[in-house]
């Protein structure tokens, strides 16, 4: 193994400044100067003698009062989690200088001096974010593990293992009588549940003070996400990204029809509507099928047993419905109020009832009500009042997604950074979670089975809920781009299967030519000539 060091005297990286045997871990005045001469070494064959480098500044149990930040650390972005807390257990203060320093482990792991290298330092250096008083640190077992197999490789080049790292400083792997010492364990353990593998977010209850740690899929699960930008898949157990359209301007409203993989969406701000067809991972035959211009198309949903497509509008205020296709578009209802806009439309076609928020109040009294829409009589009601003098704080909901078979409402509200829920007739109302690290700025959000799911666009997160054990919030995945501004689970389970009891009539459409179109007073060529026609007929009348 060889090293070139720098030729130049003051930067000089010596063999003192490296092997400082039993007293390696310099004072931390002077640590920072002795890697600045020693981290510019270049390398060959194998590059063991820079995991010393890395590891100064060492002094585990400091006690975590930060901030939560997105990791960005590359070596550490595969972790199975997402935040973390600076300042660390080993004292350093941002995120760029530990991203420098790991990338000089990408060698040895590609040697395979251990193949929980990876997860040791990262477990250290960008620790798991968690609002106990301490850091959930690697367990002993996974530095007995990382130690043995690349202390070898280390003595060889006569280094020995740091004596601030020795394993005898870690906790030993939690069981379910001692919940105190929290550590990243090396293996699974069916017993405790500490799966580092499944380990997404930690999360303290106020009341409880439990730890709670995510579980895996037990089945696949995708999300049918639109971002600011793009329309795309998300592969929750692989974790895998799979962008299907991009050109979005300010996000979409969208729906989908499992049956035959198609995709709706309505772009913010505007008047159209457009549909795809999902063929594998691919949008294809994309087309604009509704154009309600002037008007906003604020909300799109899918009713998959009479294969209706119904969307809101505002200025004016409306709801439209038609075919899958487009074609047919009729005024189900028209706002007395014109000026309203109603949002987050959802349906649920088996007790035949449509949903949305109808927002109203301005900054300093903000409120809003859930409407629910009976498709069999077409008569609209308020179930529901969200204001911050019925319900403290409250009042700026967002989203919303019904459990079919329960028959709930569920929604976001993110002037108390909460989940809250109500039945379908607005009784038993209830207040999910609230906490701010979880949801600063809700946005949407779905529901499978015990699964709630909603983005944040402040932290630009997925965010997870079990509603059956525990009801512990968790993130699962963090959108670089942008946040989802809409989603929905892509599931054929989520339109089930039923008989409708109500029917939507659809006005037939009176299409126009579009010869005729351009000619103005034309519905066809048929009954009328064109005008430039007609104007030089009188001409020659008059002559």
């Amino acid at each position: 193994m060889y090293f070139i060091l720098p030729n130049t005297e003051d930067d000089a990286c010596t063999e003192a400044d490296l092997d400082e045997k039993n007293n390696f871990f310099i004072s931390s005045e002077d640590s920072d100067d002795v890697y600045l001469k020693c981290r510019k070494m270049l390398y060959y064959d194998e590059p063991i003698l820079l995991i010393f480098v890395t590891f100064l500044h060492l002094t585990l149990g400091r006690s975590v009062s930060d901030n939560c930040e997105l990791i960005t650390v590359k070596f550490c972005k595969s972790m199975p989690y997402n935040y973390t807390k600076l300042p660390n257990s080993l004292n350093h203060r941002n995120q760029d200088s530990i991203d420098k320093l790991l990338n000089h482990f990408d060698p040895l792991i590609q040697i395979e001096c251990s193949e929980n290298l990876q997860k040791f330092l990262c477990s250290l250096y960008v620790p798991i974010c968690n609002d106990l008083d301490k850091f959930i640190l690697p367990c002993r077992d996974l530095c007995m593990d990382t130690k043995t197999k690349c202390e070898k490789r280390m003595l060889s080049y006569g280094y020995k293992w740091p004596e601030n790292l020795e394993c005898s400083k870690f906790a030993e792997k939690p069981t379910e009588e001692d919940m105190e010492n929290l550590c990243i364990p090396l293996k699974e353990s069916n017993d405790t549940g500490f799966d580092s593998t499944d380990l997404l977010f930690s999360y303290k209850d106020v009341d409880s003070k439990e730890i709670v740690v995510d579980t895996t899929f037990s089945e696949p699960i995708i999300l049918l996400l639109s971002t600011w930008h793009q329309i795309l898949l998300y592969d929750i157990p692989i974790r895998d990204t799979i962008p299907l359209h991009t050109g979005l301007g300010q996000g979409a409203s969208i729906d989908f029809y499992y049956k035959e993989k198609l995709i709706f969406w309505a772009e913010e701000g505007d008047g159209r509507i457009q549909r795809a067809s999902l063929t594998l991972d691919v949008f294809r035959d994309i087309r604009e099928i509704v154009d309600a211009s002037p008007s906003n198309v604020e909300s799109i949903t899918v009713d998959w047993i009479t294969r209706h497509l119904l969307w809101l509008e505002s200025y004016p205020a409306s709801l439209k419905a038609s075919k899958l296709d487009g074609s047919d578009p009729t005024v189900i209802y028209t706002f007395s109020d014109v000026r309203k806009v109603p949002k987050f439309l959802v349906i649920d076609p088996i007790a035949g009832y449509l949903f949305w928020i109808d927002s109203e109040g301005d900054l300093y009294a903000p409120g809003a009500c859930i409407e629910r829409f009976n498709l069999k009589n077409n008569e609209r009601s308020t179930i529901f009042n969200i204001s911050k003098d019925e319900l403290h704080n409250m009042g700026r909901p967002k989203g919303l997604t019904l459990d079919m078979k329960a028959h709930k409402i569920y929604w976001t509200d993110a002037r108390s950074e909460s989940l809250q829920c109500t039945d379908y007739d607005g009784q038993n109302f209830q207040i999910l979670v609230t906490n701010p690290n979880y949801l600063r700025e809700p946005l949407a959000l779905s529901v499978y089975k015990t699964n709630l799911f909603w983005s944040d666009r402040d932290t630009k997160s997925i965010g997870k809920i079990d509603l059956k054990n525990g009801k512990k919030p968790s993130f699962i995945e963090s959108l670089i781009e942008s946040p989802a501004t809409d989603l929905k689970v892509f599931h054929k389970d989520v339109q089930q299967k039923g008989k409708s009891h109500y029917t939507i009539r659809l006005e037939k459409s009176k299409k126009l030519e579009k010869s005729s179109k351009r000619n103005g007073a034309c519905v066809s060529y048929g009954n009328c000539l064109p005008i430039l026609t007609v104007t030089l007929l009188l001409i020659i009348c008059f002559r």
